[in-house]
């Protein structure tokens, strides 16, 4: 198991995770109460990652050398809340 600070090319596995969250959310509870755009999250996380504005832990049960390892293992992520959501508004 490695976990390590996210860096920017972590941004689209990640945002995926979070979009993959916030349809479960929102089928578990029969309301579509988030807007959610992939590639908004992605750019957004990507910059607030980039400019340490937010701070993203990976575990992945491989030490593998990028990003695209990070789809083809598992991959949790803990989000350090800061006042800046990267990943969705409410409806």
């Amino acid at each position: 198991m490695l976990i390590r600070t996210a860096v920017v090319e972590d941004a689209p596995a990640i945002a995926a995770l979070v979009g993959d969250l916030l349809t479960e959310i929102m089928t578990v509870i029969a309301e579509p109460v988030f807007h959610f755009d992939l590639s908004e999250t992605t750019e957004r996380l990507a910059r607030f990652i980039r400019e340490a504005r937010y701070v993203v832990f990976v575990a992945s049960d491989s030490a593998g050398p990028g990003p695209e390892e990070l789809i083809s293992v598992s991959l949790n992520f803990l989000s350090l809340l800061f006042p800046n959501p990267f990943y969705t508004s409410l409806i």
